[in-house]
């Protein structure tokens, strides 16, 4: 609940009282048990689209008044006020919350990601929202046999490594999927590619990240704690909703994008990991929360690839 004052003056306030929460250990330092602040903030599709205009348009290292005149522009934009107030400056609780997400280290601790976070991207180095078109192998009036089936998708996971574990997470919500094979497009946008580096070799390597407004609710119904949004509870939630196929699709994407536009691109050399970012858990300064992370192995990507035509 937003207490009197200013939602700055909330937000700090909370982040004061953390070290008397206890918590779990995360990779970074310690979670700690209170509601995690995000969640107050309105859901629904409006709220989604705003923040993702916001993280589309923003200079993810600005955390000055620009950015504060940014989220209220769009959140004007979105007709918000009704559920959530403007007038008041409550605009600003969302605007503090996405400076701190942006701030919230993405990659572990020992990687060469372990400093990487997205304020300290820069324009230059980023593609926002980039589109893609996939045609299946039979393309949309192909022959029957160039339909993608369900048989052949769980075949693209299952015969393939399996390091982190991820797949066999997914593969009991993969083969609950009721489709028997499809054909014709699938069409989206990655909401951010980004190049960082050099690694330790000298190397600049390609990233993905895809950004979720979406809470993250506990198995018993209540609200989010820290805790929910730790990496190991969020695997659960990502095999559940399907993001998992979404980001190897998207992954795979990537994968041509750089085969056909970067000299000498090779995939274990160049492609970083993928992030889903799940904003209302990022908090920096807690570490993992909020940030989930894969590397899908590169034979799994082509076996995927195998499904759909070169080109749409």
């Amino acid at each position: 609940m937003l207490r009197s004052g200013t939602a700055g003056d909330e937000h700090e306030t909370k982040r004061d009282e953390e070290p008397s929460l206890g918590g779990v250990a995360t990779a970074e330092g310690t979670c700690p048990k209170g509601p995690v602040y995000l969640d107050e903030y309105p859901r629904g599709a409006k709220i989604g689209d705003l923040i993702h205009d916001v993280l589309e348009q923003a200079d993810f290292g600005s955390d000055g008044p620009e950015f504060d005149r940014l989220v209220l522009e769009f959140a004007k934009t979105a007709r918000i006020e009704e559920p959530f107030p403007l007038k008041d400056g409550r605009h600003i609780f969302l605007s503090e919350g996405l400076k701190t997400a942006l701030k919230t280290p993405l990659g572990l601790a020992g990687t060469a990601e372990h400093d990487l976070r997205l304020a300290a991207l820069t324009k230059a180095n980023t593609l926002r929202e980039l589109e893609f078109h996939l045609a299946v192998r039979g393309g949309l009036n192909g022959p029957s046999d160039g339909n993608v089936t369900h048989k052949q998708l769980i075949s693209a996971f299952k015969d393939n490594p399996d390091p982190t574990g991820i797949v066999k997470t997914y593969l009991p919500f993969l083969e609950q999927l009721e489709f028997s094979e499809f054909k014709g497009y699938l069409t989206g946008f990655i909401d951010l590619v980004f190049r960082w580096g050099p690694d330790p070799n000298g190397t600049q390597k390609w990233y993905l990240a895809d950004y979720k407004s979406n809470r993250v609710v506990n198995s018993f119904g209540e609200a989010s704690l820290w805790s929910d949004y730790l990496p190991e509870n969020l695997a659960q939630k990502m095999a559940q909703a399907h993001y998992v196929l979404q980001y190897h699709l998207y992954v795979m994407v990537l994968h041509r994008y750089l085969q056909q536009r970067l000299a000498g691109y090779d995939y274990e050399t160049h492609f970083g990991e993928v992030y889903y970012l799940f904003i209302r858990g990022m908090q920096a300064g807690l570490g993992d929360t909020g940030v989930f992370r894969d590397r899908p192995p590169l034979a799994r990507i082509e076996a995927l690839s195998k499904l759909f035509q070169e080109r749409p």
